[in-house]
C-alpha cells in the first residue's frame, strides 16, 4: 500500500513539473503571477482643462433650455410672437436659423478609440477637484456589504459582478460623463474591472482613484 501512494505521489509530481514547463514556455500560457496594473497619472492641466469644458458644455445646455423657454413663453394664450428686430420676421427668423445651419453642417467629432479613452488614475487632491463638480458621477466598486459599512459621500455602489444589472441605467447617460471609481486601493483591481465595463460601454472620461477607500478614511479619520 506504501508503495502505492509513493509512485501515485511521484506521478503527481512528475506531471506538475511538466505542466508548469510546458506553461511557462507557452505563449499563451497562464499567468501564475498576478501583475498590478498601472495606470497614467492624469497631470493636473489636464484634468482642469476637461473640467472647464465640462462646464462650458453645461452652460450652454442651460442657454439652450432658457431659449427655449422665451420662446415658449411667446406662445401663452395661443399667441406667437413674431421677432421684428433688424427688418421682418422673416429676415430675423432667416438670421436665426443660420448659425443652426452652419453648426449643423459641420462635421462630426470622431468617437476616441478604446486606447484615447483608456482610464486615468487620480491623486486624491484631485478626487476633491472632481467631487466639486456635479456632473460627476462616483463609483464604489468595493462589494455591496463594504460600501455599506463606509463610502465616499455621493458614490454609488457597482460591483464589477453584477455590473450587467446596472447597465439599463448606464446606457442612458452621455459618453462624456466623468466617472471616477474607486475600492479599497492598493492591490485592489475591482475598480480597474469596473472601468474597463464602463470603457466598453463607451464612456470616454473615467478616473481611477488609487489611494481608493483606505486613503479616504485615513485622511477623513473614519
Amino acid at each position: 500500500m506504501g508503495t502505492v501512494l509513493r509512485e501515485a505521489f511521484a506521478i503527481v509530481c512528475i506531471a506538475s513539473v511538466l505542466a508548469l514547463v510546458y506553461n511557462a514556455f507557452n505563449p499563451q500560457g497562464i499567468s501564475l503571477l498576478r501583475k498590478q496594473q498601472r495606470l497614467q497619472m492624469i497631470e493636473d492641466t489636464v484634468l482642469q482643462r476637461e473640467l472647464q469644458e465640462l462646464g462650458a458644455s453645461d452652460v450652454s445646455r442651460v442657454g439652450a433650455t432658457s431659449a427655449a423657454g422665451t420662446l415658449m413663453d411667446g406662445r401663452k394664450d395661443g399667441r406667437t410672437q413674431s421677432p421684428t428686430v433688424d427688418g421682418s420676421p422673416q429676415e430675423a427668423l432667416a438670421k436665426r436659423q443660420k448659425p443652426l445651419q452652419e453648426t449643423t453642417s459641420s462635421p462630426a467629432k470622431p468617437a476616441p478609440s478604446l486606447e484615447e479613452s483608456a482610464p486615468r488614475a487620480v491623486r486624491y487632491e484631485q478626487v476633491l477637484q472632481l467631487l466639486q463638480h456635479p456632473d460627476v458621477l462616483i463609483v464604489d466598486a468595493r462589494r455591496p456589504e463594504d460600501y455599506a459599512a463606509g463610502h465616499i459621500p455621493g458614490a454609488r455602489n457597482i460591483f464589477p459582478y453584477d455590473f450587467a444589472a446596472h447597465i439599463p441605467e448606464l446606457v442612458v447617460l452621455p459618453r462624456t460623463k466623468p466617472i471616477l471609481i474607486y475600492c479599497d486601493g492598493g492591490q485592489c483591481e475591482l475598480s480597474h474591472q469596473v472601468a474597463e465595463q464602463l470603457r466598453n460601454l463607451g464612456f470616454q472620461r473615467l478616473y481611477i482613484y488609487e489611494g481608493g477607500w483606505e486613503e479616504w478614511r485615513r485622511r477623513h479619520g473614519d
